[in-house]
């Protein structure tokens, strides 16, 4: 018995496995960016909502529609990744109903989403503002989100602190928090800290926007709009302290305020509360699969997550010292594969095992060409060494590997081929220099060697024959010994004295010509004379030639003469002269002429030698003599000077505004004039000394003028501009926004645009003009009603300004009428209508901005067909009651006559 009920749970177990194995995953990322949520921001403030966040078309984001949440790739989870889940187990994902956003982790394994569903169904509302406690029953039931479960459902909350933990108290609250009979939960501070460790600070000293960056936890709250449409926000499950003495009315806890984009607390008392659920998945239901390796004791770096959309990768292989890897097998199949790619659109979890063969190296041993090992030797072996090997005519060396010797007991740890290796027998080849100087030949040689060519020696003061030895006794020029030649060898080198050709000239006439040996010496000739000219000395070259050495090369002497240098000193007195001041010249120099120089701001007179003054003066060929002359100059009448005006523009720097050019004469005094431009100072004069170089200049810098702005604030609107002190020409923008309720009518300048750019031309006072606006009643006026009836009215005000109704110009209980938006839809209830009279009534309604639109309405009483009480049996009821008392009256009197009588 207890076998069959045994093989019928495993055989249901079975079965539910292979269900669960089977089904999608819980949760499927949103792909296309068409389908996030988006709304048109529809506030308008610059601190809370939407527009405060920059969502506004002249805002930081440059545009008022919002889309919540963005599209997620790989596995890298990002807070406001959307998904949509199947959490209710019927197999669809819908888009409107079943949208969540990824919030953070709260393991490795165990992902955190938020539903996207505060204002959007009565279900989640929590307006009784009854705290997390009470609250949580808003939270949909494990029947209707039967797919998916909370990791506990018993949970221990921490404080604002994340340090302490919430203790029983009187509070409704305490440790453990029960979920019991739910599979989602509330949003918790640890789930915001895990999304952003900066939080921490944030909920501990809430400001404005600290929600910013993850406006997806904001949607569908009063972020989005200033009505009452939308919730203010919506409880987490954390208490602001662990403090048990507050009460139940006293209790801060956290919630996520859309209004002011913010985590902050309140009491749990506080009305306009919303619940967003919060789910608990696993990563491989949210499509973060695993990747399972068997390495088998080797090493790889390949990623352990993956998702659908994760870019195509394959497998990095693996290494294992001494075996070499062959593939992996596993979830790729049963057949070894060393490339293994995962293509991107991949699901599931995966598992592969690495697969390796022992390695292997191939040894080859040469002698020459002779192949005397071939095989194969598992890694870390050894190879025998061979016999050592003899080859003719050469000396065995070693065993190699390339170029290094190889040691036979080094452990094998790659291919190798090893090779024997000689070395030749070297011959000598020995030389008798007879004194001298070898050049580079050879002092011995080999078999192999490549043919031979004896390079003559060289001996100082001789010249080579020839060689004699080996090659025999008659001198040889040219020895050669060929390729293949063996034996040592001796040569000698043979040589004769040189001699040399001498020649001597003195110009033209040759004194001595003929060949002197080598360390002779000629005799030096007589000193030659030249008109004109001074005797020099005999050269060689460019070098004088000393007669008493030795001869030891060919020669040609030459005489040199010298010609008789002249001077001409020029001073330029200040001037500047083109070429030099000395000039140097001699008995064949050219003809030639002074230069002119030059000096700026002067003319050029001429020339003064201390006795006359010539503007040219001109030196023929065959002049001699050494001179000094000295320039003479007059001041010109026309030398320039500049004159520089500089404008200070609005940043400060100033910038040419023009430039003139004035004349007069050299090295004198002037004072230039300044200029006067409107919005500027001008400065004061300057006197300057004309410059000879036409250079001299003056620079004039006028500062701009300031003036004052000053705005003046407006009690029921918001002014953006900064008044203060600004240069002439600033350009000031400023402009204005009116609260709910008000109009802007124009600026004390006359522009009635709401933000205007203002020239700063001169002291500015700016004052904006704002009125309340004025509403009028826009259905229902002079409408006619029947006693009893409920009737609407319709203004076009603010609905959220509206304050008190008045009929008759009196105070209307708010029991008796109801508001409603658009733009305030008034409905006066029936049983207010019942109690007016007959006739015409004014209505009229208060705002806050001051503005009370006032009408008219008609009431008509129900005629006596329908209704007893109109007035026109109430006339013919009081005739009937009058006539009655005259008839009364009249019986009383006649019988108290009838009385009297008796």
């Amino acid at each position: 018995m207890k076998l069959k009920y045994f093989v019928c749970a495993f055989i249901i177990f079975l079965v539910d496995y292979s269900i669960v194995s089977a089904k999608d995953d819980v949760c499927k990322r949103v792909k296309d960016s068409s389908k996030l949520h988006t709304i048109e921001c529809s506030a308008n403030n610059n601190n809370d909502f939407c527009s405060g966040a920059g969502y506004r078309i002249n805002g930081s984001k440059g545009t008022n529609i919002i889309t919540y949440g963005q599209i997620g790739r790989g596995e890298e989870l990002k807070p406001g990744d959307a998904y949509n889940c199947d959490v209710n187990g019927d197999g669809a994902y819908d888009d409107d109903t079943e949208r969540f956003y990824f919030v953070s982790k709260m393991n490795e394994n165990v992902a955190v989403l938020i539903h996207s569903s505060v204002g959007t169904s009565s279900k989640f509302s929590s307006s009784e503002g009854t705290g997390p406690s009470l609250a949580k029953n808003k939270l949909p039931s494990s029947d209707e989100w039967n797919n998916i479960s909370l990791t506990n459902t018993s949970r221990i909350i921490k404080n604002g602190e994340l340090g302490l933990t919430i203790s029983s108290g009187t509070r409704e609250i305490t440790n453990p928090f029960s979920y019991e009979g739910y599979t989602s939960r509330f949003l918790s501070l640890e789930d915001l800290k895990n999304m952003d460790s900066s939080l921490y600070s944030t909920y501990l000293n809430p400001a404005r926007g600290d929600l910013d960056n993850y406006i997806f936890l904001l949607e569908n709250t009063r972020f989005e709009t200033g009505n009452n449409t939308k919730y203010q926000g919506y409880w987490t499950e954390t208490l602001k302290d662990s403090n048990p003495e507050f009460t139940y009315g006293q209790v801060p806890v956290f919630f996520i305020n859309g209004q002011r984009r913010t985590i902050d607390a309140k009491q749990w008392s506080a009305n306009d509360f919303g619940v967003k659920p919060v789910i608990e998945v696993r990563l491989s239901d949210i499509g973060v699969y695993s990747i399972k390796y068997n390495l088998d004791g080797g090493t790889a770096d390949n990623p352990i997550k993956y998702t659908e959309d994760t870019d195509t990768f394959t497998l990095e292989e693996p290494e294992l010292y001494g075996y070499k890897f062959i593939g992996w097998t596993g979830s790729n199949g049963d057949v070894p594969q060393k490339v293994v790619t995962i293509e991107e659109g991949t699901t599931g979890d995966l598992e592969f095992t690495a697969n390796y063969e022992v390695i292997k190296y191939h040894v080859v041993i040469y002698d020459d060409d002779n192949k005397i090992y071939d095989d194969y030797v598992i890694i870390d072996n050894e190879v025998s060494k061979p016999p050592t090997p003899s080859k003719a005519g050469y000396t065995f060396d070693n065993w190699y590997v390339g170029d290094e010797v190889y040691d036979f007991i080094k452990e094998v740890k790659s291919d190798l081929i090893i090779r024997a290796r000689y070395t030749l027998d070297d011959y000598d080849i020995n030389y008798d220099l007879d004194g001298g100087m070898e050049e580079e030949n050879p002092t011995s040689y080999t078999v192999l060697s490549e043919d031979i060519v004896l390079k003559a020696p060289t001996k100082e003061k001789y010249n080579f024959i020839g060689w004699t030895g080996s090659n025999g006794d008659t001198p040889e020029m040219e020895v050669t010994i060929k390729k293949g030649s063996t034996g040592n060898k001796s040569y000698k080198a043979n040589f004769e004295k040189i001699k040399f050709n001498v020649i001597i000239l003195d110009q033209d006439n040759t004194l001595f010509d003929d060949k002197v040996e080598i360390d002779s010496t000629i005799t030096k000739p007589e000193d030659p004379y030249r008109v004109g000219y001074t005797f020099d000395n005999w050269y060689v070259d460019d070098e004088v030639y000393d007669f008493s050495k030795p001869i030891d090369s060919n020669l040609l002497i030459k005489s040199k003469y010298k010609l008789n240098n002249y001077t001409i000193t020029l001073d330029a007195n200040g001037g500047t002269l083109n070429g030099d001041s000395i000039i140097n010249y001699n008995y064949e120099t050219p003809t030639f002429e002074l230069e002119t120089p030059t000096k700026a701001g002067y003319e050029f007179v001429g020339w003064s030698d201390g006795e006359s003054i010539v503007k040219d003066v001109s030196f023929e060929k065959g002049t001699t003599g050494n001179f000094t002359y000295t320039a003479i100059y007059t001041p010109k009448e026309d030398t320039k000077y500049i004159v520089n005006h500089y404008k200070m523009n609005l940043n400060g720097e100033y910038v040419l505004e023009t430039t003139e050019f004035f004349y007069g004469k050299t090295d004198t005094s002037v004072t230039p004039n300044v200029k006067e431009y409107t919005g500027f100072i001008s400065p004061d004069t300057k006197t300057i000394n004309i410059d000879a170089d036409g250079n001299a200049s003056v620079d004039y810098k006028y500062d701009r003028k300031k003036y004052e702005l000053k705005i003046n604030e407006n009690d029921n609107s918001l002014i953006i501009g900064a008044e203060g002190n600004y240069y002439y020409g600033d350009q000031v923008t400023v402009s204005i926004e009116p609260e709910l309720g008000y109009d802007f009518i124009k600026w004390s300048n006359g522009e009635t645009d709401k933000e205007i750019t203002i020239s700063i031309t001169d002291d500015l006072e700016l004052s904006a003009e704002i009125r309340p606006t004025e509403y009028i009643f826009t259905d229902g006026v002079n409408a006619t009603i029947m006693q009893g009836e409920d009737i609407e009215f319709k203004t076009n005000g603010e609905y959220s300004l509206a304050q008190y109704l008045y009929i008759d110009d009196k105070l209307v209980d708010k029991k008796y009428y109801e508001l409603s938006e658009g733009s305030t839809i008034i409905k006066l209830k029936k049983s207010y209508t019942k109690s007016l009279k007959n006739g015409k009534h004014s209505i009229s309604i208060s705002y806050k901005n001051g503005s009370k639109p006032v009408t008219s309405f008609n009431v008509k009483e129900i005629n006596s067909e329908v209704n007893p009480k109109t007035l026109d049996n109430i006339v013919m009821y009081i005739a009937i009651t009058v006539l009655s008392l005259v008839i009364i009256i009249s019986l009383i009197v006649i019988v108290r006559r009838i009385n009297r009588k008796k």
